[in-house]
């Protein structure tokens, strides 16, 4: 690989760019799709592969060159998300032409700009949450006054999807009151958070459609991104058995923070005509179909050692409706 005077790499080196998108496609082969890996960083360019030449002199990469990285990843990794860095407006604004499921990464998050960040000179980078992850890191320093403050409006402002906190765990025992109430709020609202506020079924009546109508709300800031499927559950008492099964038709993946219009969702079932007339617990539970990781946690009371949620009673008898109404968890400051 050639070198630059001073020493950096040769960033439109051909040996660099084919060796990188080698590199990419073996580790796509071996890693794409696998459910534990959340996102691929694009990388290769620049100090510490961030897409910024900090300390290093010598000419920058060319926009066609930077492409090529980029499509090296997506091409390698079609089934998983891929992050781009943004100190660079011009070449961010290329990688968001390249794909829908092309997220942001972020540096310095809780510093004025996340440190050197072109990402507001993006429009486009700034409506991609809708679509695909943003990831950000606390930053170690910052110029704010509060640094904590400032990252949590930074957190709701763009929709921040996962912030780490893993650069400076001693600095937690450090936090003034005010300054821990707004980290912990910050990373506690970055990302989704699902509220099922309401189920109403009925009548229930074996062999019979059984009609499921419930409200749930994303009290997050961003979408989950990735498929859950929901199953709405009927469970003998006495054994736990479960007597019907049905998947409901909400879609946690792309919904979008609700504020305070929640989505009605309306299911129709047909009750197997074997279901013997009595009183069943119904539980409701939410499953990835990539079967990692386990069962999703709402924000609502009543998780089951299984991981699902028992809402209540429902009696399979004749007419009637019964409405079912979990306690939600408590969400300070909410983000609309």
């Amino acid at each position: 690989m050639e070198r630059q005077p001073g020493g950096q790499p040769d960033w439109n080196d051909e040996t660099f760019l084919a060796g990188y998108t080698d590199l990419m496609k073996a580790l796509g082969a071996r890693y794409d799709g696998d459910p534990r890996l959340g996102y691929v960083d694009v990388g290769g360019y620049g100090s510490w592969g961030e897409y910024h030449t900090y300390a290093l002199d010598g000419d920058k990469i060319s926009r066609e060159n930077s492409k090529r990285l980029v499509k090296a990843v997506l091409d390698a990794f079609p089934r998983t998300f891929v992050l781009m860095m943004t100190p660079d407006a011009e070449l961010l604004r290329d990688a968001m032409e390249l794909s829908p499921r092309l997220g942001i990464r972020v540096d310095c998050v809780g510093d004025g700009g996340f440190r050197g960040s072109r990402i507001d000179d993006v429009p486009a980078a700034l409506e991609r949450w809708k679509t695909a992850p943003w990831v950000g890191e606390w930053c170690g320093g910052s110029d704010a006054d509060n640094q904590y403050e400032l990252g949590l409006q930074q957190v709701r402002r763009y929709h921040i999807g996962a912030l780490s906190s893993a650069n400076f765990p001693e600095r937690a025992a450090a936090m003034s009151p005010s300054q821990r109430t707004a980290f912990e709020k910050a990373n506690k609202e970055s990302g989704y958070r699902f509220v099922l506020s309401s189920m109403t079924l009925g009548p229930a009546v074996a062999g019979a459609p059984l009609t499921v109508s419930s409200s749930w709300s994303n009290v997050g800031v961003a979408p989950a991104y990735l498929p859950w499927n929901t199953t709405i559950e009927l469970r003998d008492p006495r054994s736990d058995v479960v007597v019907f099964a049905g998947r409901s038709a909400v879609d946690l993946a792309t919904m979008l923070p609700t504020g305070d219009k929640p989505v009605q969702v309306k299911d129709t079932f047909t009750l197997p005509a074997t279901v013997p007339a009595g009183s069943y617990d119904v539980h409701v539970r939410v499953t990835s179909p990539r079967n990692y990781p386990g069962p999703l946690q709402l924000a609502i009371t009543g998780r089951e050692h299984d991981g699902s949620y028992r809402l209540g009673a429902l009696t399979v008898t004749g007419s009637g409706t019964q409405v079912l109404a979990p306690a939600p968890v408590a969400v300070a400051g909410a983000a609309s």
